[in-house]
């Protein structure tokens, strides 16, 4: 018998599979860097830095968290802070959309459109495109090359898909508990 395991088993689910889904899209860009022997957003900020026009020298994670800190604290972080905070702010930002996604996926179909990459799409759109430039956490997304927006739209839809499947796995497993 199927009980409905409400908002609570539907965030886990969200939980689990946005980990899943940022190790995925982390895996992405090293198999990207593996195949083509480079990074595209580092390739980017050096084309930039050539042509007069460099790039902010902060990724918009690094920037995100270095900017909590400082209001949290007061005062900047040292290096190691710094990549810590990098990590934790794209972790938090990820991991709450992710259970946000998994409360939702239930109960609003569309929201599974694309089993998942429809959601992750959205994400790149509205969050790695335009969200982080009007924050200014990052540069206007016409001063990126093409390669980077291409392959940070396939990292976002890998992302969702791989969120989507592990959120159903577990909802599954889950059921009647």
């Amino acid at each position: 018998m199927h009980q409905d395991g409400g908002p609570g088993r539907g965030a886990l689910a969200g939980l689990i599979g946005g980990a899943a889904g940022l190790l995925a899209m982390t895996g992405y860009w090293a198999m990207v860097e593996g195949i083509t022997g480079k990074d595209p957003r580092e390739d980017a900020q050096k084309q930039a830095k050539a042509a007069g026009r460099p790039l902010p020298a902060e990724s918009s994670t690094a920037k995100g968290g270095r900017l909590v800190y400082e209001a949290l604290t007061g005062r900047k972080p040292d290096e190691k802070t710094a990549n810590y905070l990098s990590w934790a702010f794209d972790w938090s930002y990820t991991l709450g959309l992710s259970a946000a996604y998994g409360i939702v996926r239930g109960s609003v179909p569309l929201a599974r459109i694309g089993f998942g990459t429809g959601f992750g799409t959205a994400v790149w759109i509205l969050g790695d495109e335009v969200g982080v430039w009007l924050l200014g956490l990052a540069a206007a997304p016409a001063r990126y090359p093409a390669e980077v927006h291409a392959h940070s739209a396939a990292g976002h839809a890998i992302y969702g898909a791989t969120l989507e499947a592990v959120a159903a796995g577990v909802e599954w497993s889950l059921e009647g508990r």
